[in-house]
């Protein structure tokens, strides 16, 4: 029994877990908030190519 609490590999294992899960909830929140600007830059580029392509037309 006392061999079984001293064994530290699956609490280094949960740990590691713990950390992934961490990271990988940061890298979400992250990617979610730049997503909405990274659209409305895109949408202007849009809007922009757009306007100079109907111009080029006329």
């Amino acid at each position: 029994m006392s061999r079984f609490l001293r064994d530290e590999r699956g609490a280094t294992a949960v740990e590691l877990g713990v950390l992934v899960a961490l990271i990988a909830m940061t890298v979400m929140a992250l990617m979610s908030s730049t997503s909405d600007k990274i659209g409305i830059s895109f949408g202007r580029v849009s809007e922009r190519l757009e306007e100079s392509n109907s111009k080029a037309g006329s």
